[in-house]
């Protein structure tokens, strides 16, 4: 049989840098629809896994920057057209073990509801879209589920056509309000779907770092090398966690439903170390701590902006989605071509700028499946180290961002 191939692409841009007024979204915080905790559960112990890998892999000495959200929607559309074992390594890898595939999808179509409503002071907008070649044919109970549960739009184009790869870009481009012009370099003569997913964030900080107050300070590496960086700080009353061998800080955008939560390992303990306790037990764990617990403290949080690229399949193979990777995979309940569909490859680019008005984050994933120091006074927390943060929505729990920075850029 000819061999094909099939493309999935999944952007998540988040914006809240150089943003001078505030996004007024007066819809109520409590959630609009019920969401299954298994189904954020599931997201978070997959994003926490699969970005420890990555952390090790770097030795702890280099920026990781995912996002959770865009990977399980972009692998949970996915999931729709896998069977026998390739839809069991998939469920395992995801934390979809014992749940339905009808759970799974009414679960993701609620937690997209809600994120949807965040609240005065921050904008979340979400697409999906599948872009199918021309006379190939896919199951409708495959397009159909997507167009239900992830309100994706769909569409057949000339996948042949030069001009193919610009109309997906320009949807992309459109959703993510300009902040990613695409995610198609090129299509391969046996590319067969495109599913992509945008996610568009813009928020601020609850309260502005003062950019007065932003001096240079001296940033110490994991190698013991010195960097200086542009260090902002501000006094006030905090959510924060004294814990044992880390600090933890709660910095809400807009009314405080999404957060970035910065955790500063103790001096002497490497990222790759402490990312061993990343598991979504302690982190509910830590949650249930700092929620409500305030303190009168001075941060110091340098300024940062970084981008990186991950190729995902050695990662996702070592969580146990190797069947999914391997040509004898089978997405038959994707399309009649059968059991030659696998995933060749998984990409995830990502963008993060952090800076006195808030931050402007931004996540691209695309899997190709395959036919076959400073001087601060009374300062309680100066984060002069490596550091991990998270980008949270405190309502679902969902993680929108989880990254660790080595070095400030």
């Amino acid at each position: 049989m000819k061999r094909r191939a099939l493309w999935l692409a999944v952007l998540v841009v988040a914006a809240a840098g150089a943003v001078w007024v505030v996004l007024a979204q007066r819809q109520p915080v409590e959630a609009r629809e019920r969401i299954d905790p298994k189904i954020v559960e599931a997201n978070t112990d997959f994003g926490f896994r699969l970005f420890k890998e990555l952390v090790i892999e770097g030795g702890g000495k280099t920026n990781v920057l995912i996002s959770p959200a865009s990977l399980s929607l972009a692998l949970s559309m996915t999931y729709n057209g896998a069977s026998g074992s390739t839809k069991d390594a998939m469920a395992k890898t995801l934390g979809y073990l014992g749940v339905s595939l009808d759970a799974v999808n009414a679960g993701n179509k609620a937690l997209l509801a809600n994120l949807e409503s965040p609240g005065e002071g921050i904008e979340i907008s979400v697409a999906n879209s599948l872009w199918a070649r021309k006379n190939v044919e896919f199951k409708s109970e495959f397009m159909q589920r997507n167009r239900d549960f992830f309100g994706a739009e769909v569409s057949t184009l000339d996948l042949g056509d030069p001009a193919a790869k610009d109309t997906i870009n320009s949807w992309v481009k459109d959703k993510t309000r300009g902040k990613v012009n695409g995610i198609v370099d090129q299509i391969d003569r046996d590319s067969v779907l495109f599913l992509v997913n945008a996610v568009y964030f813009k928020g601020i900080w609850s309260e502005l770092f003062d950019r007065l107050e932003t001096h240079d300070a001296q940033f110490t590496l994991a190698n013991g090398d010195r960097k200086t960086v542009p260090m902002m700080s501000h006094s006030r009353s905090y959510e924060y966690l004294q814990g044992d061998g880390f600090k933890l800080i709660n910095l809400g955008y807009g009314k405080g439903r999404i957060s970035m939560y910065v955790l500063l390992p103790a001096k002497g303990v490497s990222l790759s170390q402490f990312s061993k306790r990343l598991t979504p037990e302690n982190w509910a764990k830590w949650m249930k701590k700092i929620h409500g617990n305030r303190s009168e403290l001075t941060l110091a949080l340098p300024k940062f902006r970084m981008e990186t690229k991950s190729e995902l399949i050695e990662p996702l193979s070592a969580l146990g989605m190797g069947a999914a990777c391997d040509p004898r995979a089978d997405f038959s309940a994707m399309s009649p071509i059968g059991k030659p569909l696998y995933i060749e490859r998984v990409t995830h680019k990502t963008f993060v700028d952090v800076n006195e008005d808030g931050t402007e984050a931004a996540a691209a994933t695309g899997a190709e499946m395959m036919c076959s120091q400073a001087l601060y006074m009374n300062t309680d927390m100066v984060v002069d180290h490596p550091f991990f943060f998270a980008i949270r929505d405190n309502m679902t729990g969902e993680m929108l961002f989880v990254g660790s920075v080595a070095e400030p850029k």
